[in-house]
């Protein structure tokens, strides 16, 4: 997505300087700026993204984004695929998280771009990341096309995550048969993340809203 220039935000919120909007999405829009001499990307969440998800968690969405970054990014091996976490901003009306600026392609622009030719090895290290992140008690890392970016720096191309908002089911309040299946262990954890795996390049159900996306944006 290309940077624009922005004048919607100060130039400057929370020690990082602003020079640029990268794009918008559902619950933020994402800025560019400089941090202590390094690039990052800042993550603005929107007044209603922030009022839906207090009525979920006791935690403010930033905080929560953040702490659930960090414990990913802390799990040994897993530093390479994750964006650090850098800091939370709570200034005024702006409620937003810092973190590393990822470079590259979104793997849905990246699978299109090359015509569906990607190499095995990229859902290997996805593998990776579930297997991991599974082995910390972290599930629900919400792996899908559109929370992945290809870095395409080293020998061969691996992938990066950068969205850590999603409640896992499990921790969700309220009754449901899915939290019931999850108290009682007729469901597992990983049963969202092994689907969105499985289901990885399988972009039907939701490519017409993909492809929406792209044209507004």
């Amino acid at each position: 997505m290309t940077a624009t220039s922005d004048s919607s935000l100060s130039t400057d919120i929370g020690g990082v300087t602003i020079h640029s909007k990268f794009g918008e999405g559902g619950r933020t829009v994402v800025y560019g700026g400089v941090w202590h001499d390094q690039e990052v990307v800042v993550k603005v969440y929107k007044p209603r993204a922030i009022e839906r998800h207090a009525k979920r968690h006791p935690l403010n969405i930033a905080e929560f984004e953040f702490q659930r970054n960090a414990a990913l990014y802390q799990v040994p091996g897993l530093s390479r695929y994750i964006a650090e976490p850098l800091q939370v901003i709570l200034e005024g009306a702006v409620c937003a998280m810092v973190q590393e600026r990822l470079i590259g392609p979104l793997y849905y622009l990246y699978w299109r771009e090359h015509h569906q030719n990607v190499p095995g090895s990229f859902l290997g290290h996805l593998e990776k990341i579930l297997s991991l992140a599974h082995g910390a008690n972290i599930f629900d890392v919400d792996i899908h096309a559109f929370n992945v970016i290809v870095d395409e720096s080293g020998d061969e191309p691996i992938p990066k995550l950068f969205d850590f908002n999603l409640i896992p089911f499990h921790e969700r309040p309220g009754f449901s048969l899915q939290k019931l299946g999850f108290k009682l262990g007729w469901v597992s954890k990983a049963t969202r993340d092994r689907r969105l795996l499985r289901n990885f390049n399988k972009f039907a159900r939701r490519e017409r809203k993909l492809v929406k996306y792209f044209e507004e944006n």
